[in-house]
């Protein structure tokens, strides 16, 4: 199970990875977008879609199977807070942006161009926060698994030492068995016959 959430961890990472390159990449094409107001709108749009997405990410983490069963009721509890957080923050800057697209309808492309260089620097930290927030959600809970796994490991391990120490156990005392005439006989002779031996020579006797 912490394998798959693992595996499955990391395919949400690099759906993540790729999302964000493609938003940059819609980000460097704006620039060639003449009329400021439809720049600053269309800057908005990809700026709520990419949030949502954001919020997509912690959606899956919370869905992945046997989620609540694999973590302690400690862990649940902050992780769950930790993720209930994100998604409001995420929904704020959702909500900020659609009231931004609202504003800049009404700007006259001067304006508009004059707006959107101090509007790219709000974004730009903006945007810093929407990527550090989902990232280290994703560490935490990749952190959290790989401790699992290697508690896991740690128990397998031990008892693998276990099963070892217990066959080193078994072969020397097998070794002292051999070496013992009496007892060898048991190893090389069929018992039935060792008995049949011991009930005539008793009756010779």
């Amino acid at each position: 199970i912490i394998v798959f959430q693992l595996n499955e961890l990391k395919k949400i990472r690099t759906r993540f990875a790729e999302k964000r390159e493609l938003f940059d990449l819609k980000d460097k094409q704006l620039v060639l977008q003449r009329f400021g107001h439809l720049k600053l709108r269309m800057k908005c749009f990809d700026i709520v879609d990419h949030l949502r997405y954001h919020n997509m990410c912690v959606e899956c983490i919370r869905n992945l199977p046997d989620f609540e069963t694999i973590l302690n009721a400690d862990e649940l509890v902050q992780l769950r807070e930790v993720m209930d957080r994100a998604v409001k923050i995420i929904d704020m800057y959702i909500d900020v942006n659609n009231n931004r697209n609202n504003e800049f309808q009404l700007l006259y492309d001067e304006e508009a161009d004059t707006r959107w260089e101090t509007q790219e620097n709000e974004w730009y930290i903006e945007y810093e926060v929407w990527n550090v927030m989902t990232e280290k959600l994703m560490d935490s809970y990749k952190s959290i698994l790989k401790d699992k796994l290697n508690q896991v490991l740690t128990q397998v391990t031990d008892a693998l030492a276990v099963r070892e120490q217990s066959v080193k156990e078994l072969t020397s005392f097998t070794t002292k068995f051999k070496t013992d005439p009496n007892l060898s006989a048991l190893l090389t002779e069929n018992v039935y016959d060792l008995m049949s031996e011991g009930i005539a020579n008793g009756v010779e006797k």
